[in-house]
């Protein structure tokens, strides 16, 4: 009986051993192969930083510095929009009723008011050094990715204005048919 008793719980001590070391040698191989994922990217994270941070500038003329400082400043700016001035912009709010027509006038408004902030973008722009100071971790924070799609579907929704002929973004006249004349020009038509 003792030895039938000893039989017993060296079965059931096995059935949980294995288990166990399925469990542990997962937990091994899975260590591993996360310690290696973090050293591969730590070593192409080191070849992005060697890389020289500055880009040509395509428009205007280059300035000196780091992009992401004009950049951070207009997200800053940008935070502050309302709510009602989000839902003004159809780019923004990310829907396109054709039953409901866009108030340009109030759109370019919008714009108006937070011009500071396209200059800082148009700036941005135009730097010839592009580092936004983001380090590797487990965690990857990079704060700015939300604004910086904001400040993307503010800046679309601007050129939607331009396009649309509803108003001054900027310095610049939107006017829709500046385009339909230019276009008449080009290919011999009257003005």
């Amino acid at each position: 009986m003792r030895r039938r008793g000893r039989w017993i719980a060296g079965v059931l001590a096995g059935i949980l051993l294995v288990p166990a070391l399925i469990v542990f040698d997962v937990h091994r191989r899975a260590g591993a192969t996360l310690d290696r994922h973090r050293a591969e990217v730590q070593e192409r994270w080191a070849e992005l930083r060697a890389r020289p941070a500055e880009r040509p500038v395509a428009l205007g003329e280059p300035l000196e510095g780091n992009a992401w400082d004009d950049y951070r400043q207009a997200f800053s700016g940008l935070q502050k929009m309302t709510d009602p001035e989000k839902e003004a912009i159809p780019e923004i709010d990310g829907t396109w009723d054709h039953d409901r027509k866009p108030d340009d006038a109030a759109i370019a408004a919008i714009y108006a008011k937070y011009e500071p902030e396209m200059d800082l973008l148009r700036r941005g722009a135009r730097r010839t050094g592009v580092d936004p100071g983001v380090e590797p971790t487990v965690e990857f924070v990079f704060p700015e990715i939300s604004q910086a799609i904001q400040a993307g579907r503010f800046l679309r929704g601007a050129s939607g204005l331009r396009h649309r002929g509803g108003g001054t973004v900027g310095r610049r006249r939107t006017s829709g048919s500046w385009a339909w004349r230019s276009a008449r020009t080009a290919v011999g038509g009257a003005t």
